[in-house]
């Protein structure tokens, strides 16, 4: 789709991310989101969509990771809510499917 292929734009790989993770191809959204953690380690969304990838990958574990490291950098409440239910929901899987097993 992008003939430039991960130039050293932060906004840039965010938003090939989310629009590769938008067309359920997670192997590209997920290369754009790590370049946008090499360029900035410091913002949160990276982490977060990271997160939202494992889960739909059965990678809970490393979800609730890419999550808490967004938490820890989040300087926005609504980003912050959103990770809270995410780990909320991830935990409260995790525990059920143990359960089932």
């Amino acid at each position: 789709f992008f003939n430039v292929k991960y130039p050293d734009n932060y906004d840039f790989n965010i938003l090939s991310g989310i629009y590769y993770l938008e067309k359920n191809d997670h192997e590209n959204a997920d290369k754009y989101f790590n370049k946008a953690i090499e360029l900035d380690s410091s913002k949160p969304l990276p982490y977060y969509q990271i997160g939202l990838i494992q889960v739909q990958k059965g990678d809970f574990g490393s979800a609730c990771d890419n999550w808490k490291k967004a938490l820890l950098l989040s300087p926005g409440e609504e980003l912050i809510k959103k990770i809270r239910h995410c780990l909320k929901i991830t935990v409260e899987l995790t525990e059920f499917l143990k359960k089932e097993v």
